[in-house]
């Protein structure tokens, strides 16, 4: 007989789980697209090509990959369900 205290969110359905993580990758393209253009468009104006090109790939890269860390790691962590006594 199971606990009370123990109850589980029901398992996610084939198709949650491939709509989360597709939102990852795109979360993660996305980001590097975004701050590869950023760092295009300043190479432009500073006449730096590709210096910053390169480094807004790798920070878009850094900032794709924190937020699936943080949405996968993190938000796996188990939440108090009630109050604490």
């Amino acid at each position: 007989m199971p606990d009370e205290g123990s109850e589980r969110e029901p398992p996610q359905s084939s198709w949650g789980a491939v709509g989360r993580y597709s939102g990852h990758g795109l979360t993660i393209v996305g980001s590097i697209c975004l701050f590869m253009a950023g760092g295009w468009w300043l190479d432009g104006k500073l006449g730096w090509r590709p210096a910053l090109t390169i480094v807004g790939a790798l920070l878009g890269g850094a900032a794709g990959f924190y937020g699936m860390w943080r949405d996968l790691v993190a938000g796996s962590r188990e939440k108090p369900s009630g109050p604490r006594r």
